[in-house]
């Protein structure tokens, strides 16, 4: 969350800051924009490393899960020896077993959505984030070289002032 708040704040600064006259240029102050743009830097690790645990997260209540199955399935099968003299009972032990099996993985595959669902809309914010700073960064750089083209262009003229009325045409004949 921290590095959406930082991009937000760098392209508020982008929108608030002063326009150049007769461009699509502004003046932003280079020290605060670069801040700014520090922080981000700083801040995606740890928002990598958020992810990261997530991922991580994921896989231990899958385990977790896959042991408790593994555990109502002993303990189902310790029971079902018990009572394997009474027919009766055993079918019904069975038939829990295999209620118990279905509930239990259809919770995995639920939680299994819901933690993939999740860790997909915080890649999907991270990834909206990164897009937003690329694209200022590409239309800073943008306008950049466009001022550049301007400035080099104007300093490309001829030396020569020329002759004021001279490089007149006179339309009389």
């Amino acid at each position: 969350m921290k590095v959406q708040a930082l991009v937000a704040d760098a392209i508020a600064m982008m929108e608030a800051a002063k326009a150049m006259p007769l461009s699509q240029s502004c003046i932003v102050n280079r020290g605060e924009f670069l801040d700014i743009l520090d922080d981000i830097a700083a801040a995606l690790p740890a928002e990598l490393s958020q992810a990261a645990a997530l991922l991580k997260d994921r896989e231990l209540v899958i385990e977790d899960a896959h042991s408790e199955a593994n555990r109502i399935v002993a303990l189902a099968r310790a029971e079902a020896a018990v009572l394997v003299s009474q027919e009766r009972v055993y079918k019904d032990a069975l038939a829990e077993v295999e209620r118990l099996r279905d509930a239990n993985d259809a919770e995995i595959l639920r939680k299994r959505r819901e933690l993939d669902d999740y860790v997909d809309a915080k890649l999907g914010a991270f990834e909206a984030a990164l897009v937003k700073t690329l694209s200022a960064v590409q239309t800073g750089r943008e306008r950049t070289a466009v001022r550049l083209q301007a400035e080099l262009s104007t300093d490309d003229g001829p030396n020569d002032p020329g002759n004021f009325f001279g490089d007149w045409n006179d339309p009389r004949p």
